[in-house]
């Protein structure tokens, strides 16, 4: 049986200063910077996805769709296509709430699984919003 105290003792036996200095890059180390950590937040919901709990995903989707790395843009792409594998409907909702903010790269793969119509239809519903003038998607992404 593991208790406290023998996990307190293997985590100090296994701490080093080399593994320290590798502990910023999961964690945000400053104002604009991000680790990887955000990404794992995100990619984490896929247990709760798999279990018809969509809710909480769809929220972690939401607050990293400003975020600026491509491997973010990814990682909300995927959980959200795997909502969608769960109920179609409602990850139709979700992007009609988010079209204008939604990063090309996390569209793409969250319709990835949609019919080509409907993809040309959701990249097209994007285009036009950025052209309307929608500033709510990063300033480098670009259609």
């Amino acid at each position: 049986m593991t208790n406290a105290a023998a996990i307190l003792r293997d985590l100090r036996a296994a701490a080093t200063p080399e593994k320290a200095a590798e502990l910023p890059r999961f964690f945000k180390t400053g104002p604009g910077e991000y680790g990887e950590g955000d990404r794992i937040a995100v990619v984490s919901s896929l247990a709760f996805i798999r279990r018809g709990e969509l809710e909480d995903a769809f929220r972690q989707c939401a607050a990293a769709l400003g975020h600026p790395h491509d491997l973010m843009h990814k990682a909300v792409g995927w959980m959200l296509r795997e909502c969608g594998k769960k109920d179609a409907a409602a990850l139709r909702g979700f992007l009609g709430e988010h079209v204008t903010a939604i990063h090309p790269t996390a569209l793409r793969y969250a319709i990835e699984r949609f019919p080509p119509a409907e993809r040309a239809e959701w990249l097209s519903r994007r285009r036009a919003a950025r052209k309307a003038g929608c500033t709510s998607c990063h300033a480098a992404a670009r259609d």
